[in-house]
């Protein structure tokens, strides 16, 4: 038999995933399945959405966080496959900046990644990572 705690985490989970797709939606162009709204418009879905609870709020709006490099960096093949999945499928992506001396300034970041082969080595510590538990993005 399921755990409470187990059915209320997944039952979370998909409400989470819900918020953020619509976050997802509304941030994202209109070529990434996205509803291409302007940035007020954005603004006002996500003080809606931290109205009741700032903490979720801020789980959901972790997906922004997430999706942003890709928006602002990656190649269209890239915002595709990646963007794209973050409205069809629903899906919570993982963040991690806050490290041991650091806090969030992300300019004062230790953790590294290199390239070996066709493998990413990722050495670093982070203090928490928010969605870390049940993120599948």
């Amino acid at each position: 038999m399921l755990s409470r705690n187990y059915l209320a985490l997944k039952s979370c989970t998909r409400i989470l995933a819900r918020g953020a797709q619509l976050r997802a939606s509304s941030s994202g162009g209109l070529d990434f399945g996205g509803l291409g709204l302007d940035m007020i418009s954005s603004v006002m879905i996500s003080e809606e959405i931290a109205y009741g609870c700032s903490g979720i709020g801020t789980a959901i709006l972790a997906n922004d966080l997430a999706q942003t490099p890709l928006i602002l960096c990656a190649n269209e093949d890239v915002k595709k496959r990646f963007l794209c999945r973050m409205v069809e499928e629903p899906l919570v992506a993982a963040y991690a900046v806050t490290e041991p001396g650091a806090g969030s300034d992300v300019a004062g970041t230790k953790t590294k990644c290199v390239k070996k082969g066709d493998e990413y080595i990722i050495n670093g510590s982070k203090m928490w990572i928010t969605n870390g538990g049940h993120a599948n993005w």
